[in-house]
């Protein structure tokens, strides 16, 4: 009986910690696409508003400042875009276990 509970419990904490991992793929995945949304964006209004302001007024201080917060945002977006070769999922299969020892909270 106790080896059935506990082969029970380490398949909860299995499956606990597999829906987390999926979780935080799919939230790396949804901040990835809106980052490529915000940078087309900015992108677009860079392009087209700049364009415009700078014809208008030529490159004065409000055009540097502009262009320096949209390459600071390009730079940025860019930065979240790229893949991290050291950025590691966590895996906390061991939290249902040691629940009440240790005070671990589980998210739905």
């Amino acid at each position: 009986m106790p080896g059935d509970e506990v082969d029970a419990l380490a398949q909860l904490s299995y499956e606990l910690a597999l829906r987390g991992l999926g979780q935080q793929e799919a939230s790396l995945a949804e901040l990835r696409a809106r980052t490529g949304t915000l940078l087309t964006a900015a992108s677009l209004l860079a392009t087209f508003l700049g364009a415009l302001a700078i014809d208008r007024q030529g490159l004065g201080v409000l055009s540097v400042i502009a262009l320096s917060a949209y390459a600071i945002s390009g730079i940025l977006c860019v930065w979240i875009l790229v893949p991290k070769p050291d950025f590691v999922f966590r895996l906390s299969g061991g939290c249902p276990v040691g629940a009440a020892s240790r005070g671990c909270i589980l998210s739905p």
